[in-house]
């Protein structure tokens, strides 16, 4: 489990035409991530920018001062323009624990299929000293020294966000360059390469045929006008790249300036109409997709994702579409959370989210590397600290778990120096839940509405701290007349984890899913409880119930970062255990006074309670009955014969009883009143 971090992700695709920029949330359980954006907008560069980009990117030789100056100045560019999204929505930068930066590829270097190095510019460190945010950069070149390609990156995103939503998927990129992720889960497969170009030779050909009056084909308007020219598109697909095996990747480098300028001499050469020209290549864009897939893949997904400024060239979706026709359903990447223009971005906040917990972020499968590794630079902003402590406190080891060294000699104490020592120790266990009233007051409040509204209450926990939730839950009934489903509590492992350990049922975050999942119903409060604060099956429990639309908490004796999944933590800090590691013991205490002050306030103020008096309980045996009649007796001071009198008469509701006697009442009148002051007896006593 790692902490939740606010990461803006950073991307400038070889289209060129501009930076994208999104706020992403994203935290780490049980190897899952959540991803969450938040904020996008893309910052479309002027045309000098462009121009100096492309003298560049479009030459085979140019000035080191060049170089050197464009690194710069795309670094102080992206600063700026990212202090100018924070500021356009409206989000404190104190919330911003890290920017993930791809940069803006200058070269990509391939000699016989093999990449032997990549440039990324747009320097990360100015990045971090401008904003004052931490910021990762350069993620390619770790890759490359693994014997990668250093491309594509980006599944590594594609594998864990799209796990779960379905067996066998294809996600298809199309940026400037078209790349494709492959994903068997079911057989364990992953498969992703460049399937070749995509809006670089799309924005190229229209430049040169309008003279560069025209940048881009808006919706593939003009393509749409054109036809289908069988020549071009055999000479367009007469490339070696098309029959090298995967993994592969290309570039700008290869797909760019002087390829559509050959390809266009081609087509003037046999006088085809521009706009056949536009279609064609639109259409090959298309097919070296349908063709990557048909050729490289052992069969064709249940499912294609398109993402990427190409889904918005509406010729090249159809054309794409109808090549898949009755063999893979088309989808955009908008039906599942993410819009196409944003994925990118997305992605490298994740890459930069695990470069600094250490977590390898690319996937030799894709990139062909001879193992896993951890990608990126990290520059440290003003921030540096506080990202630093987060992970920090996320992986030192649980205070629950540490050596308490006033008991180190445990072992050779005698049974009454054990028993003094517990003693002593537990006063810490009273201190802690002192410190956190306020925590456990305002979870009160929040059972108390969920009740009041006729919700249920639900504990879950595993071991000693699912057990004490059953506990507390099952002894509401007897003690306020409560239904038996009103309150109840769930364990890891099931009912026979009440009378045995079930080993690694704590571990299993799906289980907790599933659990809770059968029991609970929209606007219920779920309370997580987890001595150390990072039981998978508490936690799968929590994030299920968020999702129902519970209300969900998380009780525990560690400091858990909050993760957005639950509403309120309440954090008891017991302290190491005399018995290292015991949580049954400070911990088990802790967590069961907690559990009494929620359950006795909540049904206190839900008017279960008159003055002290427990005038709700559930007369279900001789000792209550008893205790039943000494409340009756005590409050309004009849001799015993006649409580029991009342009581019976009552059918033993120590309520009704009460009233008949005050207000000298028969039963059904002291139901009316009671039911018009809400169950409350001081308000009709007093």
């Amino acid at each position: 489990m790692k902490p939740l971090l606010k990461v803006i992700g950073l991307m400038s695709g070889t289209s060129t035409d501009g930076l994208d920029i999104c706020l992403v949330e994203i935290y780490q359980i049980s190897n899952t991530f959540n991803i969450k954006p938040l904020f996008f907008k893309t910052y479309f560069y002027d045309d000098d920018l462009k121009r100096r980009i492309f003298k560049i990117t479009n030459s085979n030789k140019c000035y080191l001062k060049e170089i050197s100056q464009i690194n710069n100045d795309l670094g102080i560019l992206f600063a700026e323009k990212i202090n100018q999204f924070i500021k356009e929505f409206n989000i404190n930068k104190n919330d911003i624990d890290l920017i993930s930066s791809h940069g803006h590829t200058f070269f990509h270097y391939v000699k016989n299929g093999k990449t032997k190095s990549t440039l990324q510019l747009a320097d990360p460190s100015v990045i971090a000293n401008i904003t004052g945010i931490t910021t990762v950069g350069d993620f390619r070149t770790a890759d490359i020294s693994k014997d990668g390609q250093g491309a594509p990156l980006v599944p590594f995103f594609d594998y864990h966000f799209f796990k779960n939503k379905a067996s066998c998927i294809s996600l298809q990129n199309i940026g400037g360059i078209s790349n494709l992720c492959f994903i068997d889960y079911e057989n364990d497969n992953l498969i992703a390469f460049d399937t070749g170009p995509g809006n670089i030779i799309l924005d190229e050909i229209i430049k040169i045929i309008s003279n560069n009056n025209i940048q881009y084909d808006e919706d593939g308007k003009y393509a749409s006008k054109g036809s289908l020219n069988s020549k071009l598109l055999e000479n367009l697909l007469n490339d070696k790249y098309f029959d090298l095996l995967p993994p592969k990747t290309t570039g700008r480098e290869k797909f760019g300036f002087d390829y559509v300028k050959d390809k266009y001499n081609f087509a003037k050469s046999i006088n085809i109409k521009n706009e056949d020209i536009l279609f064609t290549f639109n259409y090959f864009v298309a097919y070296t997709i349908y063709q990557a897939h048909i050729k490289f893949l052992p069969k064709l997904p249940e499912k294609i994702v398109l993402s990427g400024g190409g889904v918005y060239n509406k010729a090249l979706t159809r054309n794409i579409k109808q090549l898949f026709k009755n063999k893979s359903e088309v989808l955009l990447i908008d039906n599942f959370g993410i819009t196409s223009e944003s994925k990118e971005a997305v992605a490298f906040a994740l890459l930069g989210y695990c470069s600094v917990f250490g977590i390898s972020n690319n996937l030799p499968k894709a990139t062909g590397a001879k193992e896993e590794t951890i990608m990126g630079k990290i520059c440290p902003g003003k921030n540096f600290n506080r990202v630093i402590f987060k992970q920090k406190d996320f992986n030192e080891e649980e205070v629950t778990e540490k050596r308490n060294i006033l008991s180190e000699n445990l072992d050779i104490l005698s049974p009454l120096e054990i028993v003094e020592l517990m003693n002593i120790l537990d006063y810490d266990t009273i201190l802690a839940v002192e410190k956190a009233k306020y925590q456990i007051a305002k979870v009160i409040e929040m059972t108390i509405d969920t009740l009041k509204n006729n919700n249920k209450l639900f504990y879950v926990g595993a071991g000693t701290s699912g057990r004490l939730g059953i506990l507390d839950a099952v002894e509401c009934s007897p003690t306020f007349s409560t239904d038996n489903n009103l309150v109840q509590g769930i364990i890891a492992g099931g009912n026979s984890a009440l009378f045995k350990a079930i080993e690694g049922a704590e571990d299993s975050f799906e289980n907790g899913k599933k659990d809770i999942e059968e029991r609970v119903s929209s606007s219920d409060i779920v309370i997580g409880i987890s001595a150390n604060g990072k039981a998978k099956y508490v936690l799968g429990a929590l994030e299920k119930a968020k999702n129902l639309k519970c209300k969900t908490v998380l009780i525990t004796c560690n400091n858990i970062n909050k993760l957005d999944f639950i509403d309120e933590i309440i954090t008891i800090k017991t302290g190491a255990e005399v018995l290292s590691g015991s949580t049954r013991l400070k911990a088990g205490t802790a967590t069961k006074m907690v559990l009494n002050m929620i359950t006795t306030a909540t049904f206190t103020k839900l008017g279960k309670v008159y003055k002290n008096y427990m005038v709700d309980l559930n007369v279900s045996n001789n000792k209550l009955k008893k205790r039943a009649i000494n409340i009756i007796k005590d409050i309004t001071k009849v001799d015993e014969k006649k409580a029991e009198f009342f009581l019976n008469k009552a059918n033993g509701k120590v309520k009704l009883a009460l009233l008949m006697i005050i207000k000298n009442i028969n039963k059904e009148e002291a139901e009316n009143l009671l039911k018009l002051n809400s169950g409350f007896l001081r308000k009709i006593i007093e």
